[in-house]
């Protein structure tokens, strides 16, 4: 799981780019939308989605979950955990992220390039079926779900997504 939450947290916080590049390239009213999200912070995210959605994305109940990151930094991370269950490697943690930060449309959907494209959930959306991943955009902020292989489907992810977005 390490590698995917670095990858969540990495995925356009790099500074300058995200604030410079999205105020260069707007003049929509998305974009200013943007400006005001991030000058406001990024929100928690153990509070987008209630701990019975969390336990969709890891096929059983919530036993924990962790926040990671301040208001103040450009990306949050929530990790919830789950019974162990069985792999071939034997007993395995089930947990599932949801991460938070900030970034423009276009460079949101130029990193996102290899990724598949998703429709009905938020105004751009991408996943990686490979790694039970989804990652939406709206207003200036992305968020990015994982869950367990065995237990999210996109269906699922789609789902959280859609109510974390309700609250951002």
């Amino acid at each position: 799981m390490g590698v995917v939450v670095a990858a969540a947290l990495g995925f356009g916080i790099q500074r300058g780019d995200s604030r410079s590049t999205g105020a260069q390239a707007c003049a929509s009213s998305s974009c200013a939308l943007s400006a005001v999200a991030a000058s406001v912070g990024v929100p928690n995210p153990c509070v987008l989605i209630t701990d019975a959605e969390a336990a969709k994305l890891l096929g059983r109940a919530v036993t924990s979950r962790s926040v990671i990151g301040t208001p103040s930094r450009s990306a949050r991370l929530c990790t919830w955990t789950g019974p162990a269950y069985n792999s071939f490697e034997g007993p395995v943690k089930a947990t599932a992220t949801l991460a938070v930060f900030r970034d423009a449309k276009r460079r949101f959907e130029k990193l996102s390039k290899n990724y598949v494209r998703v429709s009905g959930v938020g105004p751009s959306a991408f996943t990686n079926p490979a790694r039970s991943l989804l990652k939406v955009w709206q207003n200036g902020y992305v968020i990015s779900l994982h869950g367990p292989l065995s237990v999210t489907t996109l269906p699922i992810l789609k789902y959280v997504a859609a109510s974390a977005l309700k609250h951002l």
